[in-house]
């Protein structure tokens, strides 16, 4: 695929056959300033999106792909594939922001100015535990409503419990519907 200039769409289709894809996806591979060299546009994705997509792509393209993504992305990638394909490990966007429960709100502060950004539709940030694990979650608002003094522990919000990773996908889809989470 290398340099090519056809249109992306056409790349894509040859690509991957007559596989229907999200109409999102294809408008943010389709938005101006993304390269047209599809294996670089592929990296313009979603993790988790790229998850879904990658596996029926010819290794040839895979390893296009894998060589243009810095080692932070790659490793998210190689991450999200480690998980069965029709499972909550390969649904869960890994564009989150995690804290630990121990700091305050203006330490949370102070390390969000640091970075500069936050992921788009943010509107938790998720608690771990030092060696990762999920705690629970804490709103933005609260982020920027409470004390800058107050501990994160006192403001989680547990009601929203992790769901395993090796979860079947339709189990995620039931839970989110019956608990309206989205």
């Amino acid at each position: 695929l290398g340099a090519s200039k056809t249109s992306f769409p056409s790349a894509l289709g040859s690509v991957l056959g007559v596989k229907v894809v999200n109409d999102n996806v294809l408008e943010r591979w389709n938005s101006p300033g993304i390269a047209v060299d599809p294996s670089r546009k592929l990296t313009a994705i979603d993790i988790d999106d790229l998850a879904d997509l990658i596996d029926d792509l010819p290794d040839t393209v895979i390893e296009e792909v894998l060589k243009s993504m810095d080692r932070e992305h790659r490793e998210r990638l190689e991450q999200a594939l480690s998980y069965p394909e029709d499972s909550a490990g390969r649904l869960m966007n890994t564009d989150v922001i995690t804290v630990r429960a121990d700091v305050t709100i203006d330490v949370v502060l102070r390390y969000l100015r640091l970075r500069g950004e936050m992921p788009e539709h943010t509107d938790y940030l998720y608690v771990v535990s030092r060696r990762n694990q999920y705690i629970g979650r804490i709103s933005v608002s609260d982020l920027l409503t409470k004390d800058p003094g107050t501990a994160i522990n006192e403001l989680i919000d547990d009601d929203q419990p992790g769901i395993p990773l090796e979860t079947p996908d339709s189990e995620v889809a039931t839970q989110f519907s019956d608990h309206d989470w989205i």
